[in-house]
């Protein structure tokens, strides 16, 4: 799992598929929630999908290989629209 600073992304896309990701916080263990929207690192060339963490009022973005193969759908079928 690799976690994301948003200044390092030059593409975001939004899909509902997303929405329904539940990840664990890296940082406290709360479950957190996917915005349903991802965003393409310049530097991993990877895509990444925004969590809100409720207890540290934040965002995170995290690439996980068990998610590569539907941010990649989604990426290509955006890209196809």
């Amino acid at each position: 799992m690799d976690i994301l600073s948003n200044n390092g992304c030059d593409k975001k896309i939004s899909n509902l598929r997303l929405a329904a990701i539940k990840k664990k916080c890296p940082e406290c263990g709360t479950m957190l929630t996917a915005t349903g929207d991802m965003y393409h690192s310049t530097v991993t060339l990877d895509w990444f999908i925004e969590y809100w963490c409720t207890d540290h009022k934040e965002m995170f973005y995290i690439w996980n290989p068990e998610n590569d193969s539907l941010t990649s759908g989604i990426a290509q079928q955006s890209a196809d629209d």
